[in-house]
Formats: structure tokens, C-alpha cells, sequence
């Protein structure tokens, strides 16, 4: 059992050998919950995080998006380099503002359509390395995600089978006027600057959240 202090506000258990959620002690006044690279293969047990902001669980073996209904407060999840095939489970996270779901197996995103409308505040996509192959569907999905700014889905030689259709990036474009900035490239063909890019989520308090770390890597 892992000795951890439950009134932490940063808990970090990188590399750390977990096989499972519920083997960590979780308090309820955790605000950044970084679980990279371990052996997990299943959400659970995060219900009673009301004030959990960012997630970290990449790099693990989930299969599934799930068990992140209680989660009201997250701003940002990253389940990159997962097993994940279908894009599902988000629709109580209304405060999400950054997601990554790149370097999965994810075939079908018919999930975003339940994000739909000002409700949301999504603004960052970050879903390259997957299998996503029909632009209409894609665009058909994402269309009510009305806050989405940035949308990577091919970045370097990492993106999905769509980006190889004709004139991809225009008809995404065009579908989804609400993008400012798609694989990195503004509208007009620009690099994006990292603000742009949303890389730094506003509003939070870092200095705070640095004071109640722990690291157990």
C-alpha cells in the first residue's frame, strides 16, 4: 500500500507499477492526479474526486473511456498511448478544456456528439496515431463541439487513415468553422504559436498546487 498523504493537492505515482486504481489512496482535495506510464487497465474508483482538475493516465492499458462521471472539475485528460478503440464516457465532464487521445486504436468517435453545444467548454483535441477513417463522420461528430479551437489529428508522420483523403484538410476546415488551428497550422497556414495551441490551460493556480505535491516515482 502506498504511503500518501490524503490532504495533498498533486499526487504524481509515474512508473510506479500500478495495476489498478483502487490500490492508491485517493483524497478528496486532490487537484492533479498524474498516473503515467503504469500497467492500469481500467478506470474506476475516481468518483469521489469533485475537485480533480487534471488527469493524467497515459501511457497504461485502458481499454475503455469510463468512470469519469463524478468528475465535474477536470480541465484536462490525457489518456494518450492507451488501448482505446472508441471515443465514449465524457459527456458529465462540461469543464474539459483539453483532451489527448492520441496513439490509441481508436476507430470510432461518435462519442463528441454528446458534447454538443456552449455547455462544453472542449477547446483542444489532440487525437493523431488512431485509425479514424471517414472525414464526413468525423466532421458530422465534431460539429456540435462548438468550443473546439484546436484539433490535431496528424502530427509528423502520426495521423489517421482521413488525412490521406483528398483536400482533408480543406473540407475539415470548412465543415468545422469553429477551428482556429488544425495540425498545428492556423487557418491561413501559419505555424500556430503555443497559446494558439491552448498549451497552457487558464486559470490555474500552479504555485498553490506545487505546494501539496507528492512523488513516489
Amino acid at each position: 500500500m502506498y504511503d500518501i498523504d490524503l490532504e495533498c493537492a498533486e499526487l504524481c505515482l509515474i512508473d510506479s507499477g500500478i495495476k489498478s486504481l483502487r490500490d492508491i489512496p485517493l483524497g478528496r482535495q486532490l487537484c492533479v492526479l498524474n498516473l503515467h506510464n503504469n500497467s492500469i487497465p481500467r478506470i474506476e474508483g475516481l468518483d469521489a474526486l469533485c475537485n480533480l482538475k487534471h488527469l493524467d493516465l497515459s501511457s497504461n492499458r485502458i481499454e475503455k473511456i469510463e468512470g469519469l462521471g463524478g468528475l465535474h472539475s477536470l480541465r484536462t485528460l490525457n489518456l494518450s498511448c492507451n488501448r482505446l478503440k472508441v471515443v465514449e464516457g465524457l459527456q458529465n465532464l462540461r469543464c474539459l478544456v483539453k483532451l489527448n487521445l492520441s496513439y490509441n486504436q481508436i476507430e470510432d468517435v461518435s462519442g463528441f456528439a454528446s458534447l454538443w453545444g456552449n455547455g462544453y467548454k472542449l477547446s483542444h483535441i489532440e487525437i493523431h496515431g488512431n485509425y479514424v477513417q471517414s472525414v464526413n463522420r468525423f466532421i458530422e461528430t465534431l460539429t456540435g463541439c462548438v468550443n473546439v479551437q484546436c484539433l490535431i489529428v496528424r502530427q509528423g508522420p502520426s495521423s489517421n487513415p482521413l488525412c490521406n483523403q483528398p483536400d482533408y484538410r480543406e473540407r475539415v476546415l470548412r465543415g468545422l468553422p469553429q477551428l482556429q488551428v488544425l495540425d498545428g497550422l492556423t487557418r491561413d497556414g501559419q505555424q500556430a504559436r503555443s497559446s494558439d495551441a491552448v498549451d497552457n490551460i487558464p486559470g490555474e493556480n500552479w504555485d498553490h498546487l506545487h505546494k501539496g505535491i507528492v512523488s513516489l516515482s
